[in-house]
Parts: structure tokens; C-alpha cells; sequence
């Protein structure tokens, strides 16, 4: 047995598939029926949020709100891709070796349009984090070396790292054989099936999560410093100041609470999904029709859904542009003296 077809059969023993059933085919109609559920919802919530921030002038020119509105669209996009695999789903069965069921099994059966804009949608939320690291804890820095050009750079980059990277090991691995579309079955060997899996879970998990528990930490420790050495709203003697001063510090805590929470719910939807994914190139059996592995994945796409309803309940200028939105004259004008906005760069 050559090293490829020994990684091929390392690949396949890790996976045992439960046997048809009445109850199996029941708990497949009822996964479908909630994944399609949270596309839907996604979608539609995300689309709302992108609406809604896009819609005042006064919240879209804000960096962080610039960012946010990108995030929106990936996961609505992400969400969009989830709902329509679910609704044309096939078993990969019936191919022929053509071409055209060539890019059908690994475009589209793997579900790369889904995994990659999920992984886009994560670095959208890291190049925002480190973003706000940069504008909070090194001020200077960042307002000489900030500019349009940087913003749309780090977008760009956060929408191509995950197709980019998806495609890099879907393509190679993924291959229609015998009539039947094997996904992530061809390796050329054992060791390259673990590298890959142990990159997978350091790019798609540790390392955001490293980057938001620093990021956050470091964050949360320079605003309590200043909050020690600088005036209270109270002590000053301008009243237009007071109001600024309190206004700024209010809305600075709140869209760090909402970006803490928001990455929470990224170590919380998808901490179990990776691990098995890591256990599972690491030679461990994992039954990937199990309930276990599918509620992982029902948990990561939920991701995409649990974002608007933090926006809703907690961040402050989507509430304004809401309220903007639908009641335009009961509404006081939302100050921007002290945020980041991109006319300033």
C-alpha cells in the first residue's frame, strides 16, 4: 500500500456511518428543516442590520460601524450559501468523472461557499478587533498610520483568507470516484492529513481566539488606567465638555461590551466543532452524521444569527439608526465629535 492510499484509508476508518433507519431519516428531516431555520434567520437578520447601519449617514461614516456593516454582509452572504446547499443537498452519489461533476463535488458538495465565507466572517470580526486594539491601545500610532487604504485593505483581506485558504486543501483532497463525490478523502499521506487539520483548527479557532483574549484584555486594562488618571466628567468646568466627556465614555463601553460579546459567541458556537475536526485529523474516530458532530455545526452557523440579536439588545448606534429609520423626527441627532470617522483619514 503506497503512503496516499494509506492516508486515504487513515482518513475513511475515522469515520463510522450510523445505518439507515426510520429514526435516522426523522432526525436528517429534522436537521434540515433547523439549518435551513438559521440560514433563513441569518440572512434576514444580517440583511436587516446591513439596511438599517447603511441607512444614517452619521453611523455608516464610523470606522467601527464601517467594519460591522462588512460583517453583516458576510454572514448574510454566508447564511445565503447555508440555505441554499441545505435546499439542493445531495448524497454525491450518481457522478460521472466529467469535468463539470469535477467542480460540482469540490465546489459546491463540500460546502465551500459555506466554510469559506464562515472563516471570512471570523477575520472580518479579527481584523476588527485588531483595529480597535490599535486605535485604543496605541492612539499615536494609529492615527499617523491609519488611512481608507488600510480599512479597505483589511476588508479585503478578511473576505479572500477564506476561500483562499478553504479552496487551497477542498480542491486537492476532493474527487469524484466511482460515481461518488469523496470529499477530504485523497491525501498523499498520513502526516499531511494531521498538518492540515492541526493548521485548520490553528487559523480557523486558536489563533482568533488567542487574538481576541488578548486584544480584549489589553483593551479593557488601558481604558480602566485612563479612566483612573483622567478628569471625571464632573470636575470639569465646561458644561458642553461634561456632556462630551460623559457621551464619549458611554459610548467608548459600549461598543467594547458589544465586540467582547460579539466574540464570545465565537468561542461558545464553535469551540466543539473544532475540536472534533482537530480530534478527527488527528486519527481519532469521529462520526461526522453523529448528533454530536451535527449539533457542532448547527452551533457555528448559529454564529451568523446570534450577532443581530446583539446589536439589537445592546450596541447603541444600531438602536440610533433604527430609531432614525422609522422615526426620523422624534429622534436627537447622534454626535460623532469623538468617533472615528473615515473623513477624518
Amino acid at each position: 500500500m503506497t503512503s496516499a492510499e494509506a492516508a486515504t484509508e487513515f482518513i475513511r476508518t475515522t469515520v463510522e456511518p450510523q445505518p439507515d433507519s426510520t429514526m435516522r431519516s426523522i432526525y436528517e428531516d429534522v436537521l434540515k428543516i433547523v439549518t435551513i431555520f438559521i440560514g433563513v434567520l441569518g440572512f434576514t437578520g444580517n440583511t436587516f442590520i446591513v439596511i438599517v447601519m447603511s441607512s444614517c449617514h452619521s453611523v455608516r461614516v464610523q470606522v467601527t460601524n464601517i467594519y460591522l456593516i462588512n460583517q453583516g454582509i458576510v454572514d448574510a452572504l454566508a447564511s445565503l450559501f447555508l440555505t441554499s446547499f441545505t435546499l439542493t443537498s445531495s448524497d454525491g452519489t450518481g457522478l460521472s468523472e466529467s469535468y463539470n461533476d469535477q467542480l460540482l463535488c469540490r465546489l459546491w458538495l463540500t460546502r465551500f461557499p459555506v466554510w469559506g465565507t464562515v472563516m471570512s466572517s471570523t477575520y472580518s470580526l479579527l481584523v476588527l478587533t485588531i483595529d480597535r486594539y490599535c486605535r485604543i491601545v496605541h492612539p499615536f500610532m494609529y492615527k499617523k498610520y491609519f488611512s481608507k487604504r488600510i480599512l479597505a485593505v483589511m476588508i479585503t483581506f478578511a473576505w479572500l483568507v477564506g476561500p483562499l485558504y478553504n479552496i487551497a486543501w477542498v480542491w486537492p483532497t476532493s474527487v469524484v470516484l466511482n460515481g461518488q463525490c469523496l470529499a477530504f478523502s485523497q491525501w498523499p499521506s498520513i502526516r499531511t492529513a494531521q498538518m492540515v487539520g492541526i493548521t485548520m483548527a490553528g487559523l480557523q479557532y486558536f489563533f482568533p481566539l488567542f487574538t481576541f483574549v488578548y486584544c480584549y484584555s489589553r483593551i479593557i486594562a488601558v481604558i480602566r488606567s485612563r479612566v483612573k488618571v483622567a478628569p471625571q466628567p464632573t470636575q470639569l468646568s465646561n458644561q458642553s465638555f461634561r456632556v462630551r466627556a460623559t457621551n464619549f465614555r458611554q459610548a467608548m463601553k459600549n461598543t467594547i461590551k458589544t465586540l467582547i460579546l460579539v466574540a464570545a459567541s465565537f468561542v461558545v458556537c464553535w469551540t466543539v466543532n473544532e475540536m472534533l475536526i482537530l480530534m478527527y485529523f488527528l486519527g481519532y474516530p469521529v462520526d461526522f452524521s453523529g448528533t454530536c458532530y451535527q449539533v457542532s455545526v448547527v452551533a457555528v452557523f448559529s454564529n451568523s444569527c446570534i450577532n443581530p440579536i446583539i446589536y439589537l439588545a445592546h450596541y447603541d448606534d444600531f438602536r440610533y439608526a433604527l430609531r432614525q429609520l422609522f422615526y426620523k423626527s422624534r429622534v436627537v441627532k447622534l454626535s460623532t465629535s469623538n468617533q472615528d470617522t473615515v473623513g477624518r483619514y
